[in-house]
């Protein structure tokens, strides 16, 4: 019996093969799906927007010497928009089962309070690295 110089692949790895070469446009297929997940979830689109704002934050003032008025509205921003986020996705996402735990109060309400103090812990350190002090040290 002769045998073949390429190595035989397991079933699966074969169906695998065969079927990325029959959609070739799968993987695009796919990461168009996942944007639009992204974008569908208002909560996923929400914490996306604020990593890449607290990046503009912090680069802004390290690399780009924002000026005082700059720090100022960067920080209201900063004080008022999440908090403003939370109401609006108790008061009308979590209705609408259009948060990360539709069908668990108990897990939302704790994924709340984790948001809540990872805000307080932001809101700090911002104010910290654009002014030097916090208030009442």
């Amino acid at each position: 019996m002769l045998q073949s110089s390429t190595p035989r692949l397991p079933d699966r790895d074969r169906i695998d093969q065969a079927d990325r070469l029959s959609r070739p446009n799968a993987t695009a297929t796919m990461k168009k799906r996942q944007i639009s997940d992204l974008v569908s979830n208002p909560t996923t689109f929400f914490f996306g927007s604020v990593v890449i704002l607290l990046v503009i934050s912090v680069s802004g003032v390290i690399l780009f010497h924002w000026s005082e008025v700059v720090k100022k509205a960067t920080l209201g921003f900063w004080v008022i928009v999440p908090p403003c986020w939370f109401w609006y996705e108790f008061c009308f996402l979590y209705e609408r089962k259009n948060t990360p735990f539709p069908e668990d109060f108990e897990k939302f309400k704790y994924g709340q309070e984790l948001s809540r103090n990872l805000w307080l812990a932001i809101s700090a350190a911002l104010l910290l690295l654009y002014f030097g002090k916090l208030p009442g040290f």
